[in-house]
């Protein structure tokens, strides 16, 4: 028998009613969510930030730190979102000779994996010894091969930037694809010209499905104003031919991160790094929020459109308080 607050209505209400109460309460789905770093947490270690999980070359430094002119972090007025005396920075740094490139991925979690999305990041080159080549290189769908034949294991799709130690005033701006632990696939390569005094640079990265899209920015200190510009590429896309593009169906999911090299008394700067999740995410409730933050709305347990969803859990309120109103 029903619940005697049921008892008096229609059986096809009452069916809906129970098929209601099997959906669990919950917020509006969030198709977009993001996470930020700023490397600007308490205290100076590299855990603390959202990419915790570092592999890094033994004569690598990688760490979190306020800048200073000494290290060529650039010195302006007003000051460059990456700029010396200000707040932490993230740091990668030749200690001995000779190292090699580091990376630093989210944390290894389920919570932490997906398909499509994007990364943002802001990058400047520390420069002391102009023949030192440098790297800066965002990452997406981000794996760890734990056997690899070779190399680090690192399988990811990468936009980087790259400052040439051979040919001064000349950066490149790639689309590349990791395998094991090396640029096996750079699917774009195009040349832009570097700055004559200081700068950073903003990097922005998107993967969806199997499309590849990055974009290159430029911050400058100019006439008491910092100016943001698109980066003229050789072979760039779009309107403001800042953007190269690529396809590729080769990796499937992962995470996100990032990659540096640097030679000789050189540094690689970054900061305030923008990872956005825009899959969707109709199935299979973790009760987190992407990138293992608590707090998020719980998922059904199946795959259903959330407008019907909506609908089903809204139809379940009004009725319960229809009922609620007449048993009182």
């Amino acid at each position: 028998m029903l619940p005697g607050s049921l008892e008096n209505h229609p059986p096809a209400m009452n069916a809906l009613f129970l098929l209601t109460l099997a959906l669990p309460l919950r917020s509006p789905p969030v198709q977009d969510s993001a996470v930020f770093e700023d490397f600007d947490a308490r205290g100076t270690s590299w855990a603390a930030t959202i990419f915790p999980n570092v592999e890094a070359s033994p004569n690598m430094g990688v760490s979190r730190e306020p800048l200073s002119v000494d290290q060529g972090a650039p010195d302006t007025e007003p000051p460059l979102p990456i700029n010396a005396g200000g707040d932490a920075e993230g740091r990668f740094c030749e200690e001995v000779l000779p190292a090699s490139g580091s990376f630093a991925l989210s944390a290894i979690s389920p919570a932490n994996v997906m398909r499509n999305g994007s990364i943002r990041a802001v990058v400047a080159f520390g420069v002391t010894d102009p023949f030192g080549s440098q790297i800066y290189g965002v990452l997406l769908r981000a794996r760890i091969n734990p056997n690899p034949p070779f190399g680090s294991g690192l399988n990811a799709y990468t936009a980087y930037i790259y400052r040439s130690g051979a040919i001064p005033g000349e950066g490149n701006f790639v689309l590349a694809r990791w395998q094991d632990g090396v640029v096996s696939s750079q699917f774009v390569l195009t040349s832009f010209a570097l700055g004559a005094g200081p700068e950073n640079y903003v990097i922005e990265f998107e993967v969806e499905g199997r499309r590849l899209a990055a974009r290159l920015w430029r911050i400058t200190a100019r006439d008491g104003s910092l100016v943001t510009e698109p980066v003229a590429l050789a072979n760039g896309l779009g309107p403001l031919a800042n953007q190269i593009e690529a396809q590729d169906g080769s990796l499937i999911t992962g995470r996100a991160g990032m990659y540096a090299f640097t030679r000789s008394t050189n540094s690689v700067f970054c900061d305030d790094i923008l990872v956005k999740r825009t899959d969707d995410r109709r199935h299979q409730s973790t009760g987190v929020t992407p990138f293992g933050m608590p707090g998020g709305p719980r998922l059904l347990p199946w795959t259903i459109p959330w407008e019907l969803a909506d609908l089903l859990v809204a139809l379940r309120e009004r009725l319960a308080l229809r009922i609620r109103v007449e048993v009182e």
